[in-house]
């Protein structure tokens, strides 16, 4: 049995924390700290487990001391208490949760096992007992280890709990290229780290199932050791966000996780990276460099369900393989895109006496498809169909424009985790510009006040679309999209004259480049009215003025689609329009209000106001269990014939919702019913019925996409009828629209 920390033993912790002085800069994260400053997550609601080996004198403990002076630091698997303290383990939790090199300064709780404590007490090896339920969100392991005769039943077990409690676990090879040591590389649910410098196993897996790739990522530090904690604080702090925001709960899956933090990784650094259809990781660099400014973009973005319905270029979701599991999206016109995605699920365990464990790895494909207006799958672009690994890599550095659909094939319903990235890439050579001259300010004209304004997406409230309108140069709108929207609307119809740009504060890249502005009156018909294109503006906080060859017809809304100059966000530090009524003015205020309401804005997951249901089984399986994003909860009512009932403050227009089995007895699943809408709660209209639908599992979230986007409702209403017998019950109900 051997155990040891990945390190040599000389190293000083000195020279440790030099060789990672510039690892947040490494990996995206001053990039992301300068973007969203004090918004950002900070570990605080965190709990993490850190595993260590003891050194040549057997210490493992990490102090209380220094920058980890404030942590909360426990050890709740050791039958002592530590008095003794190990540099190797401290070393490791400063790149973890330190206050200078770790992206997780103010970490909630950590909690620091020696692995022999970590093997008996808490993955119960050899005890024929279920492991330790984890209550902490993530684990990670510097360390590599053998136990000769238990290697398969660690593997298997740590494996096992993984998928059970959902907990992200994420390990180190070990140093030099020597093949894989058994514990932990050989697993498949963990996250495998290697280093930037290739310094790491080499060959791929060789126990437990030979020849899947390893390592997934590398991380920015010399040794494995200390590359490990900036990828396992990458994963914290994404988790942290699914913590705090209520719509991306789900991405909390470590399968979601694993997804986004490989779907974000960077290859720049590896001019040999290199990957095949059936080989879906570079064999030294996996999917890359960890790169949390990317997958931390890419969370923001939400969750995608798949449909036939087109959604951002950046994103992620969890579902059931099936006949539907295709994601579509576009590339504009006139630009390449650097693509990656990835998608990733368990291998799932099975056992009686938890020593001897059946284990079954399906065999899911990812490809990349050309599609069209239709959503139909054209020809391949690009496919990733590992007969061995549980993840599948497409990589595209030079997408060009166009309409593609991801597609997930292989057995039906397996669970998985999906994440999509894409950066701009360099615009197509564009027409010549437009001619522009500077906007006098005639006396026919004046600045006009919108009514209402939208946008594709924003940051927050700190960085809104309203931000375009408060006359400050210092304030700014924001989307984390290279493709983006605005939209104006007035309550009567109205000609335009001019318009204005004001850039922002910094990074031209996000400037608008190509825009294309439109008018229309019902919010659905768009008449183009100009095009512009390879604009730039020279300065920050620089006020550009664009006069219209013609004054436009009226019209009740304007709208700019946008580009920006290059990356994957727009943003404005002001926008003016100037103009008059037009003559012909006859729609009503009502009738504007009604059209801004209907317009799109970004698809979400929608949080109900309120919401009601014929009946319930008191608070412990009550309607509010429906909205917890908690499969173990669910909502019961004492009737075979039932209905749901959700209110919104302000109507709005419904693309998809999911429905997820409870935890017991199927003949109490949904089996029919009829989603309709409403906007006084007295009068409904039908939006669609669904019949003979059942759940093939328990705890299975299956999602439903409506043919076409619902009009804009306050109240939607489910009225069900289960499966059979005289109770109904679900365990999460989400909806999904604009």
């Amino acid at each position: 049995m051997s155990n040891r920390a990945i390190l040599p033993a000389l190293l000083s912790i000195t020279l440790a924390a030099a060789l990672h002085a510039s690892i947040q800069s490494d990996i995206g994260y001053t990039e992301l700290k300068a973007e969203f400053g004090a918004a950002l997550p900070d570990g605080s609601n965190l709990t993490a487990l850190m595993v260590e080996a003891p050194d040549g004198s057997g210490r493992w403990a990490v102090a209380k001391s220094g920058e980890l002076s404030t942590r909360k630091i426990t050890f709740p698997f050791a039958t002592y208490t530590p008095t003794s303290f190990s540099s190797h383990a401290s070393t490791v939790a400063k790149n973890f949760c330190g206050t200078t090199t770790s992206i997780l300064p103010s970490l909630g709780e950590l909690m620091v096992s020696d692995v022999a404590f970590y093997r008996a007490q808490s993955l119960r090896i050899g005890m024929f007992e279920s492991p330790y339920t984890a209550s902490w969100d993530l684990e990670n392991h510097s360390l590599i280890s053998n136990v000769t005769l238990y290697n398969t039943s660690a593997l298997r077990l740590l494996d096992y709990r993984i998928n059970r409690d959902l907990v992200t676990v994420v390990i180190a090879l070990e140093n030099g290229t020597n093949a894989m040591q058994p514990l932990w590389g050989n697993n498949y649910n963990t996250i495998a780290v290697g280093t930037a410098t290739g310094q790491h196993s080499r060959g791929g897996t060789n126990f437990d199932g030979s020849g899947r790739m390893k390592p997934d990522l590398v991380g920015t530090a010399t040794y494995t050791s200390y590359a490990t904690p900036v990828v396992t604080s990458a994963a914290g702090l994404l988790i942290a966000e699914t913590k705090r925001t209520g719509s991306l709960a789900t991405a909390k899956d470590p399968r979601v996780i694993k997804a986004l933090l490989m779907a974000g990784a960077t290859k720049e650094e590896f001019p040999a990276w290199a990957h095949t259809a059936a080989q879906p990781l570079d064999p030294i660099y996996g999917a890359g460099q960890v790169n949390i400014y990317n997958s931390y973009k890419a969370l923001l973005a939400g969750r995608q369900p798949a449909g036939a319905t087109w959604r951002s270029t950046k994103g992620w979701d969890t579902a059931k393989s099936g006949a539907s599991s295709v994601y579509y999206f576009e590339v504009p016109v006139g630009q390449t895109v650097k693509f990656s995605t990835v998608l990733t699920w368990h291998r799932e365990l099975a056992t009686t006496d938890y020593c001897v464990f059946s284990g079954s790895l399906a065999d899911l494909n990812l490809r990349l498809r050309n599609s069209n207006d239709s959503f139909a799958l054209g020809t391949v672009v690009a496919e990733s169909s590992s007969a061995l690994d549980n993840v599948e890599h497409i990589y595209c550095p030079a997408l060009p424009a166009g309409k593609y659909a991801l597609e997930v094939s292989g057995p039906v319903g397996i669970t998985y985790g999906i994440a999509w990235n894409s950066i701009s890439g360099t615009a197509a050579e564009p027409a010549t510009p437009s001619v522009e001259t500077p906007a006098p300010a005639p006396t026919s004209t004046n600045e006009l006040t919108p009514a209402t304004f939208s946008a594709r997406g924003e940051n927050g409230t700190k960085e809104t679309v309203a931000k375009l309108f408060d006359h400050t140069t210092t304030t700014k709108w924001l989307d984390f999209s290279g493709t983006s929207w605005v939209q104006v609307s007035f309550a009567v119809p109205t000609s335009l004259a001019s318009y204005s740009f004001t850039s922002a504060n910094d990074y031209s890249t996000r400037d608008p480049y190509n825009w294309t502005l439109s008018g229309s009156n019902d919010g659905v018909t768009w008449t183009v009215i100009e095009n512009r294109s390879a604009q730039t503006f020279a300065s920050r906080y620089l006020k550009r003025d664009f006069t219209l060859a013609q004054a436009s017809a009226g019209y009740l809304q304007f709208r700019f689609d946008i580009v920006c100059k290059s990356g994957s966000i727009t943003q404005l530090a002001d926008l003016q329009v100037f103009g008059q009524a037009a003559a012909a003015a006859t729609a009503t205020t009502e009738a504007a209000a009604t059209t801004e309401t209907a317009a799109s804005t970004v698809l979400a997951e929608l949080a109900p106001s309120s919401y009601a249901a014929r009946g319930e089984n008191g608070t412990k399986e009550g309607t509010a269990k429906l909205f917890d994003h908690t499969a173990t909860t669910k909502w019961l009512d004492f009737s075979g014939t039932t209905w749901i009932q959700v209110s919104f403050n302000e109507p709005h227009a419904l693309e998809s919702y999911s429905f997820t089995s409870a935890n017991d007895r199927s003949e109490r699943d949904p089996k029919n019913w009829t989603l309709s809408g409403s906007n006084d709660g007295v009068t409904w209209t039908v939006i669609e019925s669904r019949a003979s639908q059942s759940f093939a599992s328990r705890l299975l979230q299956r999602d439903f996409v409506l043919a076409a986007k619902s009009a804009a409702f306050k109240h939607y209403r489910f009225d069900i009828v289960c499966k059979s017998g005289s109770i109904t019950q679900l365990a999460d109900l989400e909806l999904w629209g604009y």
